[in-house]
């Protein structure tokens, strides 16, 4: 299930998260105590229709943020307790950890001033 999305205004890319192939929205609560890592991070292009997957095998991916100057993306994964950082324009998008956090991330979004704000829980 599609849990976070983020768009590039100037490619007419829109970046999203699927949380699970595996359990559906209604299972997010059995998902967030699972070892599951069906999650995928997604690309759909607006110009060519074409939708492409970046990376899978994350854990409950449920937050992405681009970056101000498009050159990175962000992912919230709550298993892991991490903010992950995909690096746009290369063709190698495997993800380095941006940040370990001390509580379970709850979606990302970036403000006008190009900072990111993770909502966390307990």
């Amino acid at each position: 299930f599609i849990n976070g999305l983020d768009v590039d205004g100037s490619t007419g890319v829109i970046y999203f998260t699927d949380s699970s192939i595996t359990f559906q929205r209604r299972y997010a609560d059995f998902l967030s105590r699972s070892t599951d890592s069906s999650g995928r991070l997604l690309k759909y292009d607006l110009h060519t229709k074409n939708v492409s997957v970046i990376y899978t095998s994350l854990m409950f991916p449920n937050g992405v943020a681009l970056r101000k100057n498009h050159s990175f993306l962000l992912v919230a994964g709550p298993i892991r307790r991490r903010i992950l950082k995909f690096n746009i324009g290369t063709n190698n998008f495997d993800p380095e950890v941006f940040a370990a956090l001390p509580r379970v991330p709850d979606n990302i979004k970036m403000n006008h001033k190009g900072e990111f704000w993770v909502a966390l829980n307990a």
